[in-house]
């Protein structure tokens, strides 16, 4: 499987990546026309699972190699930190599978653990903001993740409607792919009537999938909103400058050791060299 952001494109004739559109099969008269006519695959934890493509908000988009053991042990993290997936539970989702937030966070997290997934185009999102609250509150969702930005559209489509909104049957509202803003996070609570613990914040970055910290929303004097802790114990994460780690509140470098970093970046093995095979200080 192939996946990619919105910049992928821009870069693939850079990279020589043969484009393949996967929507339907190649039928030919007398030749393959079953699907149990095509040789099943068997996938190793090695073997290179899809590739994602970082943002390319701080420089060219990179294509980052995802294994079949970094996507599981990113999955099994995201039941951990949520404690809100399961058979039992109920997610909605708006967010793409283009971007790692929807497919990993949302569609490969909730096959993994069994979640019932109630999803929605985000183009119909950006139409209609309301349709979030609308499913929650239909399926009575239990779990939802989306950026700042999409709280705070909804939040004004409900201002500008003047209409209420009850997510108290959600027991985790996720932030996430950007920073959040600590008053949009007390507006949702408010508005939205969420317990402030169940607002949680998560940090990732695509050279790990998708999760590295993530937890309660809280705020600092400053405003500040927390972006959470590391929530297991194969996660070995430091702060580092100069090639020494920094103490609390200093700013550096973010390096990990865990069984989510993955293989490295497509078609660049110097830079996946420098990027992927230091040691820990």
């Amino acid at each position: 499987m192939f996946a990619a952001g919105m910049t992928a494109a821009s870069v693939l004739y850079r990279t020589g990546v043969k484009w393949i559109g996967t929507d339907k099969l190649s039928i030919k008269k007398g030749g393959l026309n079953k699907v149990n006519d095509y040789e099943k695959y068997v996938g190793q934890p090695e073997d290179i699972c899809f590739i994602q493509y970082t943002s390319g908000s701080t420089g060219n988009p990179k294509g980052v190699m995802i294994n079949h053991n970094n996507l599981a042990e990113t999955c099994k993290g995201g039941v951990s930190l949520t404690d809100c997936l399961g058979p039992n539970e109920l997610e909605v989702l708006w967010v793409p599978q283009y971007h790692d937030m929807g497919l990993v966070t949302g569609f490969m997290g909730a096959t993994y653990s069994g979640t019932p997934l109630v999803m929605a185009s985000p183009l119909d999102f950006i139409a209609n903001p309301l349709l979030w609250t609308d499913m929650v509150e239909k399926y009575q969702a239990t779990i939802t993740s989306a950026p700042n930005f999409s709280y705070a559209l909804l939040l004004k489509r409900l201002k500008q409607t003047n209409r209420t909104a009850d997510w108290s049957c959600v027991k985790r509202a996720m932030f996430g792919s950007e920073p959040a803003q600590s008053h949009i996070v007390e507006a949702v609570s408010k508005t939205l009537t969420i317990k402030p613990e169940h607002i949680y914040n998560i940090y990732g970055m695509a050279e790990m999938v998708v999760l590295v910290t993530g937890g309660p929303a809280k705020s600092d004097s400053e405003g500040l909103v927390c972006c959470g802790e590391v929530n297991s114990p194969t996660l070995n994460l430091r702060i580092v400058e100069g090639g020494k780690e920094v103490e609390d509140g200093q700013v550096g470098s973010i390096w990990a050791q865990s069984p989510r970093v993955a293989v490295g970046y497509y078609c660049q093995a110097e830079l996946t060299k420098a990027t992927f095979a230091n040691s820990l200080p």
